[in-house]
């Protein structure tokens, strides 16, 4: 089994043996398989625990794939926390992104199917445990932490971060001492480190290609947690290029990660009005399968919700179905969103149930939400997936794909 092969390569320390057999993981049975794979994860900490060679570290850890992480988190809660809080403390800012999305899935593993009390207290042990590292890494280095320096502060501030976001919290313990106890590390945390962090100026003032790199480039900081960066960067490029939409999108994106709602409706309004000077008329179809067009159709559908969660399900309603018309394919999935406003499920909650269903590899309670509201209002048809050439095929009657200069 694939397993064994992994292990022999960090055995041999072949890290790129380790990160071609990693792959297959997620295609094994893991029911099947599962006293193996328990096994074999502890074996893979052990190896991580022992090794001095960072590169080597690094490919050891990402062998702990999400989908291993997500079915084991529950079973063997002591060895990934063990695994969490000794990486997490690292050197090596790597090596601590791998501790903080490990420890993601699995304390949130912990809620799945159902929450007991017996792990309600031991996620809240967990979280105490955390705001301990917390205090007593602020004591002993602050100075690196008054100076932004990227630090283990960051990264046990980011795991917090993640595993207490509000409802989170409030579905695992109804502890308000806590509760407020850490939205005021979060507070300041925010405020102090990230947001206001002197990033380096970065020209993405030269062409299409460097501000699109902008986007990119805060896209992935994004992913990492870092949102300090993706607004500098961001801001910084937008200042420059006030009529390019996908830095609407980004910032949009960066401030509905932050829950900073003012913020997110101010640039979505701002945005979409730049949106609607660049189309007095909607074209008849705008395909997301041509790149440049996903940020006119991400504005809209930032819009889109912007309008559902102020109470105007009217104009949330014209908005999706605009997009369904430009996109008929719906490659954006916009058809579930819509669904949702049926049913007045917010668009957060579906994204938490698309979240869900990628946890558990199950999408019928998105697919069943959709197929009802679908048989009712007949709002969407599956159409056949036009291949490539016809995706970039400028000439195609009716057809819209934007060229920026």
């Amino acid at each position: 089994m694939i397993t064994q092969e992994i292990l022999q390569a960090i055995k041999n320390k072949d890290i790129e043996a380790i990160n071609k057999f990693k792959k297959e993981i997620e295609k094994v049975d893991i029911k099947k398989y599962e006293k193996e794979l328990r096994g074999f994860i502890k074996e893979v900490i052990i190896e991580s625990k022992k090794s001095i060679d960072l590169k080597l570290k690094i490919a050891i850890n990402s062998v702990l794939n999400w989908k291993l992480t997500f079915y084991f988190g529950n079973k063997m809660k002591s060895d990934y926390r063990d695994f969490v809080f000794e990486n997490i403390l690292h050197s090596n800012g790597q090596i601590r992104q791998q501790a903080v999305k490990i420890g993601d899935n699995f304390i949130k593993k912990l809620t799945f199917p159902s929450i007991t009390k017996k792990k309600e207290d031991y996620i809240i042990n967990i979280i105490k445990e955390l705001l301990s590292l917390i205090e007593e890494y602020k004591k002993k280095n602050q100075e690196d932490i008054e100076r932004k320096k990227p630090c283990q502060y960051k990264s046990l501030m980011l795991l917090l971060e993640s595993i207490t976001f509000p409802d989170f919290l409030k579905q695992i313990a109804e502890t308000a001492e806590l509760e407020e106890k850490i939205e005021n590390y979060l507070r300041k945390f925010y405020e102090e480190y990230l947001l206001d962090f002197d990033y380096p100026d970065v020209n993405y003032n030269s062409g299409l290609e460097e501000k699109k790199n902008a986007y990119y480039d805060a896209m992935e900081m994004l992913e990492f947690g870092d949102w300090g960066a993706a607004l500098d960067i961001l801001k910084k490029t937008l200042k420059r290029n006030k009529d390019y939409i996908e830095l609407y999108v980004g910032l949009a994106s960066v401030y509905r990660m932050i829950e900073d709602n003012k913020s997110f409706e101010k640039i979505v309004e701002v945005g979409f009005e730049k949106l609607k000077d660049k189309f007095p008329e909607w074209p008849k179809e705008m395909s997301w399968g041509h790149i440049n067009n996903r940020q006119f159709l991400r504005i809209i559908d930032f819009k889109a919700c912007l309008c559902f969660e102020k109470g105007d399900k009217k104009q949330a309603e014209k908005l999706y179905k605009l997009l369904l018309k430009l996109n008929p394919n719906d490659n954006q999935g916009i058809r579930y969103f819509l669904a949702g406003l049926y049913e007045n499920i917010s668009p957060k909650k579906i994204h938490n149930m698309f979240e869900e269903g990628d946890k558990k590899q199950d999408w019928d309670k998105i697919e069943n939400l959709f197929d009802r509201q679908n048989k009712i209002y007949k709002f969407f048809k599956y159409k056949e997936e036009k291949n490539e050439n016809e995706i970039v095929d400028n000439n195609k009657k009716n057809a819209f794909y934007w060229k920026i200069n």
